[in-house]
């Protein structure tokens, strides 16, 4: 019982250190960021939402300097969840190529001081035409103390159309998936005959069928493939309405 008695008081001893540490290090926490409306949104995950017919999501964040003294500002992003053929980039100052993950340049923000606007921070998002989802995560640090850091997550959530499009556009997932020798997918879109473009695992397109719009559901045979994953586009009009992967397991 003593040890019992011991073991809960030790596991209760070190909660009661870890919550203090991390009150001591949100309490000294000396970057914050900002939306562009100027409310906080250190250490949160934001969504973006944007269209297959939007050229660019993009949005200023502000970077407060929280503590004492100067702080030099650097950034690094990293692609959580992408998706293929989409493409981004960041700012700091200045605008860094897609290729690079963390600014080259610091910025120095003085105690108190908000840096915002055409010299702060911006994300910039291309869907290309690609519907789904991305997630990339932005990292703000002092390059004096690098553990001093804060993040940021936005999602960026690409849809198949604006709510403000009378024109509806719905396309399903594949079905059945995994599949044998018939795959489907469903779709109610007002734009020219679609085509359905499969591709192997490393890329190439080994199937194009071409869909009328009399039918509201797409029927690929795909009897003469083997086991094994495949990926999918469901294109129109130079567009990219679905994508996605399958697997036929027969």
């Amino acid at each position: 019982m003593l040890t019992l008695n011991f073991t809960i008081m030790k596991k209760i001893t070190l909660a009661f250190i870890s919550l203090t540490l991390l009150s001591l290090v949100s309490f000294g926490q000396s970057i914050l960021i900002l939306d562009h409306a100027g409310n906080e949104i250190t250490g949160q995950t934001i969504t973006e939402i944007g269209y297959y017919s939007t050229t660019e999501i993009t949005q200023e964040l502000g970077i407060t300097n929280n503590g004492a003294a100067d702080i030099n500002i650097v950034v690094r992003k990293a692609e959580i969840d992408v998706m293929e053929n989409t493409s981004n980039y960041f700012c700091l100052n200045a605008c860094f190529p897609s290729n690079v993950y963390q600014s080259t340049n610091t910025v120095t923000i003085a105690p108190g001081e908000t840096l915002s606007g055409a010299g702060g921070f911006s994300y910039h998002f291309f869907p290309n035409g690609i519907q789904g989802a991305s997630i990339i995560s932005y990292t703000f640090f002092n390059a004096d103390t690098p553990n001093d850091t804060v993040q940021v997550i936005v999602n960026f959530e690409v849809e198949l159309s604006d709510i403000s499009d009378n024109n509806k556009l719905y396309v399903s997932d594949v079905y059945p998936n995994p599949a044998t020798n018939m795959l489907h997918i469903s779709y109610d879109i007002n734009t020219v005959n679609p085509d359905f473009k499969v591709y192997n695992i490393l890329g190439s397109e080994i199937n194009d069928i071409t869909v009328t719009r009399s039918n509201t559901t797409a029927n690929v045979d795909i009897s003469n493939l083997s086991n094994g994953v495949y990926f999918y586009s469901f294109i129109s009009e130079d567009k990219v309405l679905k994508q996605g992967k399958f697997v036929i397991n027969k």
